[in-house]
């Protein structure tokens, strides 16, 4: 199915009005070039500017034999030029205090810093497994991960975060007592003072964010973060979260985010690159369709959602000439 069928059954079962073409035509700088009258013609238009080099989430094979799960819970770390912040990280995954048996999977995603040199100290230890490949972005970090998974459950910590001392076994018991696909508990946000900045406790529904919650294995045997891609967290909140709909909350902070100003998402804004927020929108609408997820009520808040968090992301894209990209409605799918 091609996206523009794709977007057509899309709009006649969510019954919306407008197009994306007109969100495309939102971009000052599609707006002025009179060849662009089409959607077509404006996603070609963007694609010059950066292509989409993207991959799909759904597996072509199982990710991993389920006969290697030996432990309650695997910990995915990838790591790429995080010098600073990897021991405080990995120390605080390490430094649990559990009932749970758990395994660290540390990806060394082509770091360039002294990140690889930082890791060494964990060869020794028999709860950490360190696998080194060129770089080829977080997504492709975490499928490797999955890939020799050892867990039952997983977890997911980015490299310049930590844990709080009581996260696994909070989150593994409400996890595992009632057998939930996704347990998910609250967050720090903190910056490099460590100061809080915010908090936030979960809301009746698991979030689009891939930490601060463990999942069960069985989710990513056929399923992986879509490679090539920025926001390639998005397929949590697209796909999984309504695959997976047998959930639970933690009342309590197992994760903290730092502010990183160093980090890809925050580097990516105003860069061309920020496109890739449309282009895995439509990437994982096609896969919807292909999982025979809904296009129902319940999507349809989620997908004006994702459109809100598009312009938002694109609000001060540059391209051509320098040109800055402003959008003042938010954008509706058709």
């Amino acid at each position: 199915m091609t996206v523009l069928t794709l977007l057509s059954a899309a709009s006649k079962r969510l019954g919306l009005q407008k197009g994306m073409y007109r969100f495309l035509k939102m971009l000052p700088v599609v707006a002025r070039d009179k060849s662009i009258n089409d959607f077509r013609s404006a996603m070609d238009f963007c694609h010059q500017v950066s292509p989409d080099k993207g991959s799909s989430c759904i597996s072509d094979a199982p990710q991993f034999d389920g006969k290697q799960l030996e432990f309650d819970l695997e910990v995915i770390i990838p790591v790429y030029n995080v010098e600073r912040y990897v021991e405080e990280c990995v120390d605080s995954v390490l430094g649990q205090v559990t009932k749970f048996t758990y395994h660290v999977t540390i990806v060394n995603d082509g770091s360039t810093d002294s990140s690889r040199a930082l890791l060494s100290k964990y060869e020794s230890d028999n709860r950490v497994t360190i696998i080194d490949q060129k770089n080829q972005g977080v997504a492709a970090a975490r499928n490797t991960a999955l890939a020799n998974l050892k867990g039952r459950y997983v977890c997911f910590v980015d490299s310049d975060d930590r844990l709080p001392q009581n996260a696994v076994e909070l989150l593994m018991s409400k996890a595992v007592d009632g057998d939930f696909d996704i347990a998910e508990g609250g967050y720090v946000r903190f910056d490099d003072n460590d100061r809080v900045i915010s908090k936030s406790l979960p809301k009746g529904e698991v979030s689009g964010y891939p930490c601060m919650k463990v999942f069960k294995s069985s989710i990513w045997q056929n399923l992986r973060f879509p490679t090539g891609y920025l926001f390639e967290d998005t397929v949590c909140g697209f796909i999984i979260n309504d695959k997976y709909q047998k959930t639970s909350m933690v009342s309590d902070y197992v994760y903290e985010y730092r502010r990183n100003t160093n980090s890809i998402s925050f580097r990516s804004a105003s860069k061309p690159k920020s496109l890739d927020t449309l282009y895995i929108t439509l990437r994982l609408l096609k896969d919807r369709v292909a999982l025979g997820l809904p296009m129902d009520e319940k999507f349809r808040g989620k997908l004006l959602y994702q459109f809100a968090m598009n312009a938002r992301r694109l609000q001060s894209l540059k391209m051509g000439g320098g040109k800055i990209c402003k959008f003042y409605s938010i954008p509706i799918l058709v």
